[in-house]
């Protein structure tokens, strides 16, 4: 894991201590790790993408990136279009 992806990991663990137990719960109770490696599967993304996929979805299912911002903050992080 490089620096960058250990900061985030530390801002997600961090920011996880602070929900209530209820959002806890729901962020941990469903299963959209599955839906996410159906879309690396499905557009063919290689290890290293999976794992950005992953962060930058945590991120935004924790509100620690604006919705308005996911697709512009997970096209950087992809380097895609």
């Amino acid at each position: 894991m490089d620096k960058s992806q250990e900061t985030l990991t530390a801002i997600i663990a961090e920011h996880m201590k602070t929900l209530p137990p209820e959002v806890k719960d729901v962020v941990t109770g469903f299963d959209w790790l599955q839906t996410l490696q159906d879309i690396a599967a499905r557009y063919k993304l290689n290890i290293e993408q999976q794992g950005v996929l992953g962060t930058e979805v945590t991120m935004s299912i924790l509100g620690i990136t604006h919705p308005d911002d996911f697709s512009h903050e997970l096209r950087n992080s992809l380097n895609i279009g």
